[in-house]
Formats: C-alpha cells, structure tokens, sequence
C-alpha cells in the first residue's frame, strides 16, 4: 500500500491527527446530554427543599439494600437517601449514581442508576496494563521493525523465549554444563 518512507510518513500523520481528534472530539461529549443536565449532589445539597418535585443526580455509595440507602459522597455532614424503585439488585459498598425525582430531602424516586464496585477502576487498569505487555510482547517476538523502510517485517522464525532471554540454544548463559564464561 505504502511503498516509500515519505508515504508510510504522512500516513503515520494522518493516522496520529485523526486519533487526536477523536479523542479531543470524544471527550467532548457527555454520556446523554438530554438526561444528565440536572443538578447534581453537589448542588442539591445543603438545601435540598428548593429541589423537591424536581429531577436530579445523586451519587453515593449505598449503605443498605433492603431499602437501597445511600450515603451521599461529598456532604458534609454526610446525608443518607433512600433510593425508591431501584430496578436492579444492588450490594452494599457499590459505589451508585441516580438519577430520579427527589421526593423529599431524604427519599429519590429513581428513573435510573449507575453501578460501579469499588476495585472496577484497578481491574480495568490492571486488565489494560497486562493486555498491552502481551501485545507488545507478541509484536517483538513475531516482527521486527525496518528502520529503513519505517515499517515492521515478520521474522522468519520467531526466537524461543530462552533466546529472548539471552541464552542460546546451546545453553550459553544459563549455568549449566558447557558455561565457560567462569573459565
């Protein structure tokens, strides 16, 4: 496809520019923007009677499932809700987000939530790390990068991991018999 180095260049650009401004354009964007402009615990509280009968956005962690409580993040003093109509089964500790009608300065009627646990965000880090040390592994055993021709090259046999590791197939480098660099 590209043959010369200036072209697999600017494709590299181009490719580089389009992945900058997806994610620019991305990060624009909020989850559903016809239902996320409410006010959110931050601004319902401390004084939640201006926001009775009014839709709203709260986040918290829940204390109690049967009835859902939730202890809201970031109020000082630190405010329970229960959460009316939750639609789907809830543990304690699981961090929540809810969206709803706030019935009274203690009770939400939810229209939707949010659930995450609280080691999501470590799992997904960690999956990701571990994916991509594969990946990149993968690559450097299986390609090597032309540096002539800005590209990658299958390699004709893959090396074993031992070779990767600096031994050879003869045992060099291991300390088992036939060793001499002690000699």
């Amino acid at each position: 496809m590209f043959e010369s180095r200036v072209e697999r260049g600017v494709g590299l650009v181009a490719l580089l520019g389009a992945l900058f401004g997806l994610c620019v354009w991305y990060g624009t964007l909020g989850t559903d923007p016809a239902s996320w402009v409410f006010p959110r615990t931050a601004q319902v509280f401390p004084g939640p009677e201006r926001y009775i009968g009014r839709r709203v956005v709260l986040a918290g962690e829940v204390v109690s499932v049967d009835p859902v409580v939730v202890s809201l993040a970031g109020t000082d003093p630190p405010v329970r809700v229960l959460l009316d109509g939750v639609d789907r089964p809830v543990a304690a500790g699981v961090r929540i987000r809810a969206f709803g009608v706030l019935e009274s300065e203690g009770t939400l009627r939810t229209l939707g939530v949010v659930t995450t646990r609280p080691g999501g965000f470590v799992y997904a880090a960690t999956a990701s790390i571990v994916g991509g040390l594969v990946v990149i592994g993968r690559l450097l055993r299986d390609w090597r990068v032309d540096l002539g021709g800005w590209g990658l090259e299958p390699r004709a046999s893959p090396p074993s991991l031992r070779a990767l590791a600096g031994a050879g197939e003869d045992g060099a480098g291991t300390g088992e018999a036939g060793d001499d660099r002690d000699a």
